[in-house]
């Protein structure tokens, strides 16, 4: 296993890197997928508002931010920089092409994605923790509830389902492992309060 661990591991999470947060129409699904949990859990409203005060009170949305921040807020890029195939120094123009085509780490390419895959997740869990503080949720309850709300690979599976993920035998299954139930958890939620309603 140490063996897998060090060497195959890294190769498979290359392949998903490349085939995933590399390519353009993976990134509009996982938004898409984003604006469809946010529907289900009620958060459109908080999003819309989160979304405007990032654009007109840029103070207030980077206290917002820093506030999850201070609870681990993450959408860790740790797995897009395994076997990064060039280092971090100057190169000949040639290099420089090959990097930003690459969107290797320092490129302009790479600097653009990480940050644009990064805050994909991010916006919709702060929309979520912005939404449960304004319904008067403790900071703390707020915080677990949004991450819990928006999946990514920050969040923790099982050892046995990690294997299998990172084996490659099924390399998506940490996704629909901790949305199923989620999204599950939702609709159920949802329809009991349009009973209660009703």
């Amino acid at each position: 296993m140490g063996l897998f661990e060090t060497y195959w591991y890294p190769i498979v999470d290359h392949i998903k890197v490349n085939l995933t947060v590399k390519n353009p129409f993976t990134r509009l699904y996982n938004v898409g997928s984003n604006v469809m949990l946010s529907f289900l859990h009620g958060d459109m409203g908080a999003l819309t508002k989160v979304l405007s005060m990032a654009v007109n009170d840029k103070r207030r949305f980077d206290a917002l931010v820093k506030r999850a921040n201070k609870y681990g807020l993450n959408s860790s890029l740790d797995m897009m920089d395994k076997m990064e195939p060039f280092d971090s120094k100057k190169e000949p123009i040639i290099m420089a092409i090959l990097k930003n085509a690459y969107f290797a780490k320092g490129s302009k390419s790479g600097d653009f994605a990480r940050h644009a895959y990064e805050w994909e997740d991010k916006i919709f869990k702060i929309a979520a923790f912005y939404r449960h503080l304004s319904e008067g949720v403790d900071e703390k309850s707020a915080f677990k509830l949004s991450q819990e709300a928006y999946v990514d690979y920050t969040t923790p599976i099982p050892g046995a389902v990690r294997v299998v993920d990172k084996m490659g035998v099924m390399p998506f299954i940490h996704y629909s492992y901790k949305a199923t139930p989620m999204v599950l958890r939702s609709e159920e939620r949802r329809v009991g309060k349009e009973c209660r309603i009703g």
